[in-house]
């Protein structure tokens, strides 16, 4: 247990780099790792001390020895992952050339992800001026007359082609890893939304070591250099050219991107809807390379060089006579993983299970005992040693406990006696003195299985004997069925929590829908991707063999998907959760544990009391009169959450990103299912710009609305079919206002009693005033200077409030000298993109806020700003600040 121990710690330590804020010097790294090695000395010496003067005394030197072994984990975890980070960060663009172009020379280093009119794939920097790119940067290229529909847009949601369109007719040159390219590249730090719960690209795009991403401007010259490839770019380029093999086989077929994943794990050619169905159903695990598909092929290679040393010779004297028949295998199936991990991108899940095979085949080749929870412990230090950021990836915690349930589970602690011997047996082939075959029942029918094509040792007719090893057969299929779903439950059992923490949704329906998932995809599917991606390397004659193994890998995916989308269809298999507090979460895992082990009634009572909470939790009720206000970070666009006690509105949805991809999907819809919102009671949109009203089919399609207020037709807006408008569709007028837990809104612009508009413009924006007990805010839309003088006029000192939304995102014509005196704000917001082409917020309009005496707050540096009004006070902050990470290295 010690050295799992201190395994975890080093873990821990790790995971803590990774949340400060700020990075120290390098010399408090170096002095953590000194610190951890006399600490580790002090304490083994003193052990040694106790071990000569009181040889009774074992458990005190235990101790000792642990405190060293475990102290040296936590220094040298720290240590390292600082040393590490603080390298990364030292690749970082300067401030002072952001959004500048640079003449910059490249070679492609990664596949690259294309689509219709654009092509994003990483670079090595060969040369640059000015000078200064940090050595690996990521490259968005853009075919002439496609853009995407906002520059200010987040990095990771530009997709998006004119008008939100499919993109340009024009293509672009075909983009090969290895390839040097002379371009002009307009140069940004990486950048993303920062919303609470919400996805951290930023994190995501820092933990592939790319500190500059850039966008193509003019017309790139590819240059003739005769450079022999690194062996990653080599790597990459058999990627390229196995995926340019599947795509034209597969060109047509409806899951065909599903096998591509599996072969490359590259993931962008699945689309959208069918994530959807694969979360919805809980076998998202199953589409992306998991350790489970490289043990399999691992052990087909390793099976296939253990068959064949064991029949082969050399010089008339048998192979497995000169070297046990284990250590090729062994040594083959680590090199069939390792080659298949490399194929598949070497992702988190690839590495686990590599060095987890890895470990396993030495302590096999030295003889070493070596339990699987000490493998298991052992390749997760591995793994962070070579890449300490994996403790970010979802997939990292998953992944190792989902590994960890396994174990717990096949040991018999939660499944019978009888399973947990077959899960650990050892096949030997031969019989005994007694003429019995030893081992299991499963032994004993595969060597009657393999007897039946030798000459009969007994009178037993063959017609008996092949009847007898069917029926042993079977009954290990079925049982081994059996005990596939129980290990299948146990780990849906355990992940609940941690599904919850992470995704605020559990797939209730996960077991079934894995039960046949898991064989299908496993042993069917991924096979014939692998084997049709291998045939299509082969010449024309492997060409026809490689499109007949896609198609059928492709049916047989087809024919489950029809079982999973039958799953998918109820809506009671899938539990929206909020976002529990961690403690709540650590409780929830230790309650899903319990529930696994062999306790009694009461043990079970203890367990679900732990689990529920993490479940069913909700955030604290505000008291009537209070209210809550989130400006969420969408990039070039505006969408605020208003909270009170029981009750909640949005008002306005964000932009759109690309073809079935919006902020009221990727933005607004997590944070409403996180924070416990089910449905809106009130949903205004300040009128039909697409910044504003652009995320409108994302949210409706997955989010009830009582009320919907615009100013324009709600009804009359193209929305996909399976978005449902609001219950009742209202128009926004001057004066109508309404009541939520002792919360007053009230409309103050549009005036006018005129029908409602298909679509309107930023005068007719919706201008919403928040009242509570306490304090006010104001939501002003894209309203300009001329809208701002009539409110003055018609409302005088009703105007005045805590916070305000700036108008139109911080622009010049909005926000006028009357206005700003008359709204006496102490916390403006200003909702704009990073870098966005109308230079929202302006100087002049920040400025002119600040004077006036408010704090002026920015979702493009600071991220979404959070407003809570309450008997207490006024309190704001903003998500950068509140969750503020060191690699944020040019934000404020």
């Amino acid at each position: 247990m010690t050295g799992r121990g201190a395994a975890v710690v080093f873990v821990l330590g790790t995971a803590w780099v990774q949340h400060w804020s700020a990075l120290p010097p390098r010399l408090l790294a170096w002095g953590c790792l000194l610190l951890a090695g006399l600490w580790s000395l002090g304490c083994w010496c003193r052990a040694a001390c106790l071990q000569r003067r009181d040889r009774a005394g074992c458990h005190r030197r235990r101790l000792w020895q642990v405190a060293g072994l475990w102290g040296a984990a936590w220094g040298l975890a720290i240590g390292l992952a600082h040393l590490q980070a603080l390298d990364r960060m030292a690749q970082s663009l300067p401030a002072s050339e952001q959004d500048q172009v640079f003449r910059v020379t490249l070679r492609v280093v990664s596949l690259p992800d294309a689509d219709a009119g654009q092509v994003r794939f990483e670079a090595e920097v060969l040369d640059s001026r000015p000078a200064g790119l940090p050595g690996r940067i990521q490259v968005a290229w853009y075919a002439p007359g496609y853009r995407s529909v906002e520059r200010g847009a987040p990095e990771g949601e530009r997709a998006t082609g004119r008008d939100g369109q499919a993109g340009a007719e024009s293509s672009l040159p075909e983009v090969v890893p290895g390839q040097v390219w002379r371009m002009a590249l307009n140069m940004r730090s990486p950048h993303g939304s920062r919303n609470p719960h919400g996805f951290d690209y930023e994190g995501w795009i820092f933990q592939k070591a790319i500190r500059a991403v850039g966008t193509v401007r003019g017309t790139p010259v590819m240059q003739d250099r005769h450079v022999v490839p690194s062996w990653s770019i080599r790597v990459q380029q058999v990627r390229h050219a196995v995926r340019a093999g599947m795509q034209h086989h597969l060109a047509g077929s409806r899951y065909g991107a599903v096998l591509v994943a599996l072969a490359l794990g590259d993931q962008a050619g699945v689309p959208a809807q069918d994530w959807a169905t694969f979360n919805r159903s809980g076998i998202t695990h199953l589409v992306s390379i998991s350790g489970l598909h490289v043990t399999m092929v691992a052990a087909l290679g390793g099976g296939l060089a253990l068959y064949l040393w064991k029949r082969l010779s050399w010089r008339g004297v048998p192979l497995a006579a000169r070297c046990p028949a284990q250590i090729p295998a062994a040594c083959c199936a680590l090199w069939v993983a390792w080659l298949y991990c490399l194929l598949a991108g070497w992702g988190v899940p690839a590495q686990r299970t590599f060095f987890m095979l890895a470990v396993v085949a030495v302590c096999a080749l030295l003889q070493l005992p070596l339990s699987l929870s000490r493998v298991l412990a052992l390749a997760a230090v591995i793994v962070l040693l070579f890449d300490p950021w994996a403790v970010l990836a979802q997939g990292f915690w998953l992944s190792f406990g989902a590994v960890g349930v396994l174990m717990l589970a096949s040991q018999g602690r939660w499944l019978s006696r009888d399973a947990a011997q077959v899960s650990q047996r050892t096949l030997h082939f031969g019989r005994d003195a007694s003429g019995e075959v030893p081992g299991t029942e499963a032994d004993r029918a595969w060597q009657e299985y393999v007897e039946l094509f030798s000459p009969p040792a007994i009178a037993v007719s063959r017609a008996e004997r092949w009847n007898t090893a069917c029926c042993h057969v079977a009954r290990q299929q079925v049982s081994s069925l059996w005990q596939g779903t129980r290990l299948q439950l146990a780990i849906s059992m355990a992940l609940v929590p941690v599904l919850a923490a992470m995704f605020q949704q559990v797939p209730l329906l996960s077991p079934l829908a894995n039960a046949l998932a898991i064989p299908l995809v496993s042993f069917l599917v991924t096979p014939l991707a692998l084997i049709g991606a291998a045939l299509g390397m082969l010449p024309a004659w492997g060409q026809g063999m490689a499109a007949h193994v896609l198609d059928m890998g492709q049916a047989i995916f087809a024919v489950l998907m029809l079982w999973i989308d039958w799953l998918s269809s109820f809506e009671a298999g899938l539990l929206d959760t909020a976002a529990a507090p961690w403690w709540l979460t650590l409780l929830g895992v230790m309650g899903a544990i319990i529930l696994l082990l062999p306790a009694g009634v009461f043990g079970k009572l203890c367990g679900v009391t732990l689990l529920m909470p993490a479940l069913f939790w909700r955030p604290e009720a505000m008291t009537p009169g209070s209210w809550s206000l989130t400006a969420l970070d969408v990039g070039q666009g505006s969408a605020i959450v208003v909270a009170t006690a029981r009750h909640a509105l949005l008002f306005d949805t964000g932009l759109p990103y690309g073809p079935g991809n919006d902020a009221g999907e990727r933005v607004v819809y997590p944070y409403l299912r996180a924070s416990g919102i089910k449905g809106l009671d009130v949903l205004v949109v300040s009128h039909a710009d697409s910044d504003h009203a652009g995320g409108l089919p994302g949210l409706l399609r997955h989010v009830p609305v009582r009320y919907g207020f615009a100013s324009f037709d709600l009804a009359a807006q193209r929305l996909p079919a399976d978005a449902g408008l609001p219950a009742h569709r209202l128009p926004c007028r001057a004066g109508m206002h309404w009541e939520l837990d002792g919360v007053r809104f009230r409309f103050l612009n549009p005036q006018g009693t005129d029908a409602l508009p298909i679509r309107s413009g930023n005068a007719q924006s919706c201008v919403l005033q928040v009242e509570g007990q306490y304090h006010r805010a104001l939501l002003t839309g894209d309203i300009g200077v001329q809208e701002e003088r009539l409110l003055v006029e018609n409302e005088g000192q009703q105007l005045r409030s805590e916070v305000v939304l700036a108008g139109h995102h911080g622009a010049r014509t909005s926000s006028g000298n009357r206005f700003v005196r008359a709204t006496a704000a102490r916390h403006v917001i200003a909702q704009s993109g990073r870098f966005n082409r109308f230079g929202h917020p302006h100087p002049d309009v920040e400025q002119r806020w600040q004077q006036a005496g408010a704090r002026f707050w920015r979702t493009d540096l600071e991220g979404a700003v959070m407003v809570r009004s309450d008997a207490t006070g006024l309190a704001v902050q903003a998500e950068r600040q509140r969750r503020r990470r060191y690699w944020q290295g040019n934000m404020p």
